[in-house]
């Protein structure tokens, strides 16, 4: 099975979300702090945050709970389903227990790295109100081309999936939707050898963990791109430790081109990820300095200053002093 029959079959909910953000042509935009967008800029270079460092970690706890109590609960219907069974045991049961073993477990926490997006209509110039208000007057969203992530695939180590903001009921018609999917493809299924198919069944669960949160954020409609330190291959991308707010950390970082020399060290030119920049509700002074300081530290990624500058949007939302 090649990988995106692989993500139809293993991931149909995941497959529809993101059919439907294609078909909508709705964008990723990844809000942040202006420094965050300087430092970006200025070193030719995005971060990647390892999962264990996130902003709330019980999100992760979150989605492993709503596994646990599943397989708690389901421990003998699971056994029903003959496509899972190999070698007189179910591997979507064996999966599970592998997986949630210590060793494993912490060794995909401190080896998984993301950044967090949230779904953005191509049309917008303004940014989502509820997202400025995180960052105060210093708020940027950085805004993708629609099809850069979406190809429901992992893309050079990289995969981009929905958060699923499931109650219990939901996560268990999420899981009955990943069964009945399984089942139509048994035949490709039965192709797979006993390893790719074990291994394959722990991305589901590791990635259905990793993208799951409390049904109370769903406003934020959020997407999230990450890899597993041993599935990229990618040049311009490497490890490093960062101390970011007194917490020291590994992090990914993922070098872009700027000229047709750094291809050999760099697989992605900025430009090609970039649809525009949205600068944040500020005061009136400064927004004016804002897009043309903005625009020259963008300019190199562009052919002229012209390219660059039609990329930096000021929003038109009022700027309130609390």
């Amino acid at each position: 099975m090649d990988a995106n029959k692989i993500f139809e079959c293993f991931f149909p909910y995941d497959y529809k979300c993101t059919q439907k953000l294609y078909d909508d042509q709705i964008q990723l935009a990844h809000y942040t702090t202006a420094e965050a967008l300087h430092n970006i800029l200025k070193n030719g270079y995005v971060w990647l945050r390892n999962v264990s460092v996130m902003n709330d970690y019980s999100e992760l706890r979150y989605g492993y709970d709503v596994f646990d109590k599943y397989f708690h609960n389901n421990y003998k219907n699971i056994f029903k389903y003959d496509v899972f069974i190999r070698d007189n045991e179910s591997y979507l049961m064996r999966a599970w227990n592998e997986f949630k073993n210590d060793e494993e477990l912490v060794s995909w926490y401190m080896n998984t790295h993301i950044m967090c997006f949230t779904e953005h209509n191509k049309d917008d110039n303004d940014g989502n109100i509820m997202f400025w208000q995180s960052y105060g007057k210093n708020g940027v969203a950085i805004v993708l081309k629609s099809d850069i992530f979406l190809s429901g695939k992992s893309v050079r180590g990289f995969c981009s999936i929905p958060v699923k903001y499931f109650t219990y009921a939901r996560f268990e018609q999420y899981m009955n939707e990943f069964i009945q999917s399984v089942l139509i493809h048994e035949n490709d299924i039965s192709t797979m050898t006993d390893e790719d198919f074990l291994n394959t069944l722990k991305y589901f669960i590791r990635f259905s963990i990793v993208s799951m949160k409390h049904p109370g954020f769903d406003k934020e409609k959020e997407w999230r791109v990450f890899g597993h330190k041993n599935d990229i291959n990618m040049a311009g991308l490497y490890s490093d430790i960062e101390c970011i707010k007194g917490i020291i950390q590994p992090v990914f970082k993922l070098r872009f081109a700027i000229t047709e020399k750094d291809e050999e060290n760099c697989d992605i030119y900025l430009s090609q990820l970039l649809d525009k920049i949205i600068v944040g509700p500020t005061q009136q002074a400064y927004y004016a300095t804002s897009k043309l300081a903005i625009a020259q530290a963008l300019s190199q990624y562009y052919e002229t200053a012209e390219d660059a500058i039609s990329k930096i949007f000021i929003s038109s939302i009022p700027y309130r002093v609390i």
